[in-house]
């Protein structure tokens, strides 16, 4: 008795009655190769994130970027000076907040990058591997948020605010990422449209005869 998961299959006849062409046409391959698309982009911009903060974890903050990150808050009407400011980076070295970005979001981006690939080629556990990683993403968004807030707003409010919007935006993005992939698992359509290592391709039978007359000769 097939199961509830099972891909429905449909056969269509031409020219003879032998001719069988089978089709599986309850697996859906569009929704896995987007949200592959989109993991892969999410471990990108992810990695990039992780690799920066644990670069200035390691050897602090170029002097360009900081002189640029104060001449953006003033812009904005903040009253912060240099000192100021490079001073709130060493508190956020001491509070092991890139430290925490850099080694959570890593973590985040390989699954992400993992899960890209067991996306595009519609294999279990893909979505699974999407969730705890967009999960993962939630908190490091969410706990070096409150770090960043907590020290900027006693230096300037609109410090504080900047590293408070940053922690909304990216769990947000996350969030829908991970709302996207939960799908795959709550829908039966989305079950259907993966499988495991083991299960092989569905190939049409005028394929598996042409291959067997091809071994036999």
């Amino acid at each position: 008795m097939a199961s509830q998961n099972s891909p429905v299959k449909a056969t269509s006849r031409r020219e003879s009655e032998n001719d069988v062409v089978e089709l599986n046409v309850g697996a859906d391959r569009i929704s896995p190769a987007i949200l592959g698309m989109l993991m892969m982009a999410g471990a990108g911009l992810l990695g990039m994130v992780a690799l920066g903060s644990l670069q200035i974890h390691a050897m602090g903050m170029e002097l360009e970027a900081k002189e640029s990150a104060v001449y953006g808050f003033q812009q904005s009407g903040n009253n912060i000076t240099f000192e100021q400011y490079d001073e709130f980076i060493d508190d956020m070295k001491e509070e092991n907040y890139y430290l925490i970005a850099g080694i959570i979001g890593g973590i985040a981006s390989v699954g992400m990058a993992g899960s890209s690939i067991l996306f595009l080629n519609r294999r279990r556990p893909a979505a699974e591997i999407g969730i705890a990683s967009n999960i993962l993403a939630i908190i490091q968004a969410q706990w070096t948020s409150s770090i960043g807030s907590n020290l900027g707003s006693d230096i300037a409010p609109g410090l504080g605010n900047t590293y408070f919007l940053m922690g909304v935006t990216h769990s947000l993005v996350a969030g829908c990422c991970l709302l996207f992939v939960s799908s795959m698992v709550l829908t039966s359509a989305g079950r259907n449209s993966l499988r495991p290592w083991s299960e092989p391709d569905i190939i049409p039978r005028r394929k598996q005869k042409s291959e067997a007359k091809t071994e036999e000769e």
